[in-house]
């Protein structure tokens, strides 16, 4: 899922989980695009500032002092997440249940 916020200058897209564009892979969340539009200078980016395949700022994996394989390594991309629009305001909730080994909530 995706949601897309808007104000004057910004359009920022959250993404959870799940894949969307049409090349955003599976497992990368958090904020996937934002472009900026500059009215005073007439700056204009069309484009996404981060790659259009990957979030540009995500919960990716948990460090600890402990050597983990990847797979445990990259648990946040995994686990599913849920994305929700704050009624009311321009703002979203994307919220990670507590999973193993860690158990911490997102």
């Amino acid at each position: 899922m995706k949601v897309k916020l808007k104000s004057n200058n910004l359009k920022v897209t959250i993404a959870d989980n799940k894949s969307f564009f049409p090349r955003h892979k599976v497992g990368y969340n958090g904020i996937a695009s934002i472009k900026y539009n500059d009215k005073e200078s007439r700056v204009k980016s069309k484009k996404n500032l981060f790659v259009d395949n990957y979030a540009g700022l995500n919960l990716e994996h948990y460090f600890d002092q402990r050597a983990h394989s990847r797979e445990i390594l990259f648990h946040p991309r995994k686990f599913p997440m849920t994305l929700s629009k704050i009624k009311n305001k321009n703002g979203v909730k994307l919220v990670q249940q507590p999973h193993p080994p860690w158990n911490i909530f997102y």
